[in-house]
């Protein structure tokens, strides 16, 4: 077992495990620890587990891992090898690899206000996104931007883009609620409006009125769209996060690694693998 000491930490000792032909990783903390050992992880045979000691824990809910450390590990002698896409978010600051999702807008200008270690995250954790989230919302505006999936353009107004390899957005909302991490695809949702009024209506048309049927309920200023890249370029700078990890800000370029990563999942049939029970 190794302890990380640093930021980055987690992706060096994932790259050596992986060039010493270790089977397999496992990551013992939050989403951030799986976002960094899934910069090393990716395109390797060496596997990624996951035991959820995080704020959310979403990746270990996608992959029907119990959010119990000790049951979390019993399972993995179990677990179900199984090869999943990779996102890749590419911008002035390099490029970064996700796993869950990427987020364009307010939830990453949110991300970076309460910053990875602050004090009021490790005091109320998930309570304290909401509270900076209210804050971030009551002043946010939307960014006329350029938006192409797979080339084909449009121009809008962006308050949030979400592009999903997985479905449960902070462990329990399904935006982009038909994505499956092995298709080749991101699953992209796009809110579009002018400023906080629109936010608060569409926020509440995803997380009350669709509940987790958002593909089908697009116009409003809601659209959802699937594709193998994004190429997003607003007027102004939005902030960029991966895996609840502020990375940056726009223009970036989003595209998929196909079945480029070989994690351990539950042994439950997984909707995101196409099963179903």
């Amino acid at each position: 077992m190794e302890s990380t000491r640093h930021a980055g930490h987690a992706t060096e000792l994932a790259a050596e495990a992986a060039e010493a032909g270790i089977e397999v990783v496992a990551a013992c903390g939050g989403d951030g620890t799986v976002h960094e050992v899934v910069q090393a992880l990716g395109g390797t045979s060496t596997a990624l587990a996951v035991l959820p000691a995080g704020t959310a824990n979403v990746w270990a809910r996608e992959a029907g891992v119990p959010l119990d450390i000790g049951r979390a590990m019993s399972l993995i002698p179990s677990a179900r090898p199984a090869q999943v896409d990779v996102g890749v978010v590419e911008g002035d600051f390099g490029t970064r690899r996700f796993l869950l999702m990427c987020g364009i807008g307010l939830d990453a200008d949110v991300v970076r206000r309460v910053g990875g270690g602050s004090r009021g995250k490790r005091l109320l954790g998930k309570v304290w996104y909401g509270v900076v989230g209210t804050r971030a919302m009551w002043g946010t505006r939307g960014v006329m931007s350029d938006v192409a999936v797979d080339a084909a353009p449009s121009t809008q107004p962006v308050l949030q883009l979400i592009a999903g390899n997985t479905r449960l957005y902070g462990g329990v909302l399904p935006l982009t609620s038909i994505a499956r991490m092995d298709d080749g695809l991101l699953d992209v949702c796009l809110f579009m409006g002018r400023g906080r009024v629109d936010t608060l209506r569409l926020l509440w048309r995803a997380g009350v009125t669709a509940r987790g049927r958002l593909h089908a309920r697009t116009g409003g200023g809601i659209e959802y769209f699937r594709g193998e890249r994004v190429v997003v370029t607003p007027r102004a700078p939005l902030a960029v996060q991966a895996d609840g990890e502020y990375i940056g800000e726009t223009p970036v370029t989003l595209s998929v690694l196909p079945r480029s990563l070989t994690v351990l999942v539950g042994t439950r049939p997984n909707a995101l693998l196409g099963e179903t029970a």
